[in-house]
């Protein structure tokens, strides 16, 4: 047998074969990529998922800004700009009712809170006295007529600054 009727017997079906998949995989990694662009349009219309909790975030001036805090320390001086991204149950950033974002304090004699215009943020300034409280901030997560309120706490501990200067103070005199 020559060598071309060996290749004609043997090889030339498996290159054909060979080749029938790689148009049959072709055409698969077509449909793949049209039920992709399928499934994002689809994606892209669905509404978005009801935030149901808060994640919170803080920035004590001049330090650097921490993600999902549970707590934080305040000296009696400082103020720090608390952030608040609203969750869904997976996790994902999820919007809350337009102006419905409270912000508030246990104790206002310890903080006193500003709000910013979107409500997402709010400066905390320490008010001079030293304890701890809580910041309390709720929205509502049913974006239409219903009201679903959701809340977050964070605790707040507002400590003595470094000192600065020093008393004297004096008692009666009294006979050597």
């Amino acid at each position: 047998m020559s060598d071309i009727s060996i290749w004609s017997l043997i090889f030339e079906p498996i290159t054909t074969a060979i080749n029938g998949l790689r148009d049959e995989v072709s055409a698969v990694k077509d449909e793949l990529h049209t039920m992709n662009l399928i499934l994002e349009k689809i994606e892209a219309s669905l509404p978005p998922l009801p935030a149901v909790r808060f994640i919170f975030s803080g920035q004590v001036e001049g330090q650097e800004k921490k993600e999902n805090i549970m707590s934080l320390l305040l000296t009696d001086i400082q103020k720090a700009t608390l952030s608040i991204a609203p969750v869904d149950a997976k996790g994902n950033a999820a919007p809350v009712q337009a102006g419905s974002v409270v912000w508030s304090a246990a104790d206002g004699t310890l903080l006193t809170l500003t709000p910013s215009a979107d409500g997402l943020s709010c400066d905390a300034a320490a008010a001079g006295p030293l304890g701890t409280t809580q910041v309390n901030v709720s929205a509502d997560a049913d974006l239409g007529d219903g009201v679903t309120t959701i809340a977050g706490t964070l605790d707040v501990t507002v400590a003595a600054s470094q000192a600065v200067s020093l008393n004297i103070s004096a008692g009666t005199p009294v006979n050597q």
